[in-house]
């Protein structure tokens, strides 16, 4: 079988698009905003609001064993994760952790639709009993969602679990990942906006008995964005950059990956000589 050296070359040009090496950090752009809140009911009522920086953690505890947190991380993949845990008798947390950045299109040409492609890591977790109403509760959800100029709707995912949940597949957490298509204008800014939530009620007491006390929820989102690889080699010069202190770099390859890329330029390489020796 002949391959064609151009075609090789294609492959490997689209591979390396994939990693995300086109997205430059833009100035221009507005920072990246994060927002945690935290409120809770029963015995001692509180509500706690914080808005941070990117890469810190926020937590909150207090002496009956009830806690909550969350973090945002800028790189080298913006995430934000949040947690809950409930030990008082009755107490009901609910944890909201949003962050929020802006990415533009660039390229040679304004206000041609380029093929942008969203995909990215959740985890969800929770832990508690369901065997009666009395029972402790815990659920997690996250969300990712696209906008364009002037907050136009473009893209969305969104998953949940629920340990209270009549449908036993709504019940079940875990990892997981999700990947979407968009189109979008170059030269036009848009925005990105990520949350996790996480809440727990722990149970009351009935009978002077206590049924699995303990609630636990946690929620993680970790999106990246870049311009469709195949699109970008037949449409050159176009990129994606994202607000000032915020990543969007792919995972690293593993070594394989690397040893395979390498063997794939070597017989481009090989084929081009062994082409020019037989025109000569």
């Amino acid at each position: 079988m002949r391959v064609n050296p151009n075609s090789l070359l294609a492959v490997l040009v689209g591979f390396t698009l994939n990693l995300g090496l086109s997205g430059v950090a833009q100035a221009a752009l507005p920072a990246a905003t994060t927002n945690a809140v935290v409120s809770a009911s029963a015995y001692v009522p509180i509500a706690w609001t914080s808005s941070e920086l990117m890469d810190s953690t926020w937590s909150w505890s207090d002496i009956h064993g009830n806690s909550a947190g969350a973090t945002a991380t800028s790189g080298p993949l913006p995430s934000i994760a949040v947690t809950a845990h409930a030990a008082q008798d009755g107490k009901i947390f609910y944890v909201d952790g949003r962050l929020e950045y802006s990415f533009l299109v660039s390229g040679p040409n304004t206000g041609i639709n380029v093929p942008i492609l969203v995909s990215g890591i959740y985890r969800m977790g929770n832990s508690a009993g369901v065997s009666s109403p009395y029972a402790s509760q815990a659920a997690a959800q996250v969300n990712a969602a696209v906008y364009g100029p002037s907050l136009s709707y473009l893209y969305a995912f969104s998953k949940s679990c629920n340990s209270a949940a009549s449908n036993a597949a709504d019940r079940i957490c875990g990892d997981g990942s999700f990947v979407g298509t968009m189109n979008f204008l170059s030269g036009n800014a848009g925005l990105i906006r990520l949350q996790t939530v996480a809440s727990v009620s722990s149970a009351f007491s009935y009978s002077n008995i206590v049924l699995n006390l303990n609630a636990d929820a946690s929620a993680y989102i970790d999106p990246y964005i870049e311009i469709d690889p195949t699109w970008a080699l037949a449409n050159p010069g176009y990129s994606i950059s994202v607000s000032q202190g915020v990543g969007n770099t792919a995972p690293v390859p593993e070594a394989e990956t690397y040893a395979m890329m390498l063997a794939g330029l070597g017989l481009v390489g090989l084929m081009a000589r062994r082409r020019k020796q037989l025109e000569a």
